[in-house]
């Protein structure tokens, strides 16, 4: 047993130098994307990519203009979304934003609005 957990710990040791490797590209990349105001048309596009992968759509099928809730989203959901919005762009937003009346998700939410709280929190970086 002794033997078998020191094999166990010699092999993850040595593939770990490769972990770290792979790990750190996708840091770099990400990164950079933040580093760069993004313009609108690319603010729309990853939402709407954000958005589409989150409710299980495909991206022609989503309604910018229209809230999520009606679309297939339900309130987990956009609180998943929101939390991927701010990982990708490196902002926060506000509760306030998203957050109606009693701690309640906005149900009004869409891709347009999510689109002008990313470039406002931009703008006032």
């Amino acid at each position: 047993m002794k033997r078998l957990t020191i094999f166990l710990i010699t092999v993850i040791f040595l593939q770990l130098p490769s972990i770290q490797a792979v790990d750190s590209k996708p840091i770099k990349e990400s990164q950079q994307k933040t580093e760069k105001k993004a313009s609108k048309q690319t603010i729309d596009h990853i939402i709407l990519n954000i958005v589409a992968e989150t409710i299980k759509k495909a991206p022609e099928k989503i309604d910018i203009k229209k809230a999520l809730i009606t679309q297939g989203a339900d309130e987990l959901m956009i609180v998943e979304i929101v939390m991927m919005v701010e990982d990708e762009f490196n902002i926060e937003i506000p509760d306030k934003d998203y957050f109606g009346k009693n701690d309640k998700v906005n149900k009004k939410l869409s891709v347009k609005i999510f689109v002008e709280i990313v470039s406002r929190i931009q703008k006032n970086k």
